[in-house]
């Protein structure tokens, strides 16, 4: 009887040592989880973050200001993974049919090859903050604080430059959307309205499009964008250049 017992009391002691084994796996497995879910969400996060530093200006109506900062986001990004072909960005503004691009190679590989030699004899390499104008290479900044002129773009004005605005007294139609309530059933419409407004505003001559954003197939980042000069006709809209009043 007292064997029996014993038996008894080692089967229970066996059968919950085997309970206290499964339940720690089960726990171990849902941290386990957890913890996966949370490094996808973060990762996940991160590209996002990543992308709609670039996705901000996958607009219409960007300046040369803002196309500045597109480029100096690339080629920074591109110097700080060393070109890394997941990573790389290549950046493209074209004004009048001169082209402007930050390169997705690297300017300076550890080791020399035919294909080095080329871009280098045709002046493709560049060193800070440069990017190709054509088949030569210039300065960011150049796009700036040079006259357009300078840069191949055909103006009137031999002074004139890609910063060119006009601040005062706008006019235009304001679009926006009303929420109408219905005084007899209570309920609320959306209605489009147009309105005509004068307003104090800056207005930039050159305004940039852009009309491409590709990413990589493997990382899922932004690859490349492509921006293009806008001539804004739509005489309604608040970016219209008023040659007559503006010049």
């Amino acid at each position: 009887m007292e064997n029996a017992s014993k038996a008894l009391i080692m089967a229970a002691s066996i059968l919950l040592g085997l309970l206290l084994i499964t339940a720690f796996v089960q726990v171990f497995k849902a941290g386990a989880s957890v913890n996966e879910n949370y490094d996808q969400t973060q990762r996940t996060a991160q590209l996002e973050l990543y992308n709609s530093k670039f996705e901000n200006y996958n607009v219409q109506e960007n300046t040369i200001l803002d196309i500045m900062t597109v480029f100096n986001l690339a080629y920074s990004i591109n110097e700080a993974s060393e070109y890394e072909p997941t990573s790389a960005v290549s950046i493209v503004l074209k004004i009048d049919g001169e082209e402007f691009k930050i390169l997705d190679h690297n300017p300076n590989p550890p080791s020399y090859t035919p294909a080095y030699e080329s871009l280098k004899k045709n002046g493709f390499l560049y060193e800070k903050n440069k990017i190709k104008h054509n088949s030569n290479t210039i300065s960011i900044y150049d796009l700036v604080n040079k006259p357009a002129k300078q840069l191949g773009i055909d103006t009137i004005d031999a002074n004139e430059k890609l910063t060119r605005t006009y601040y005062g007294p706008v006019s235009y139609t304001k679009k926006y959307t009303a929420y109408v309530k219905d005084p007899d059933t209570g309920n609320v419409a959306a209605t489009n309205v147009e309105e005509e407004v004068t307003e104090m505003l800056t207005v930039y001559k050159y305004i940039f499009n852009c009309t491409s954003i590709e990413y990589h197939n493997s990382s899922g980042k932004v690859k490349s964008m492509v921006f293009e000069h806008n001539e804004i006709t739509d005489k309604k809209s608040p970016y219209y250049w008023h040659k007559d009043k503006y010049e």
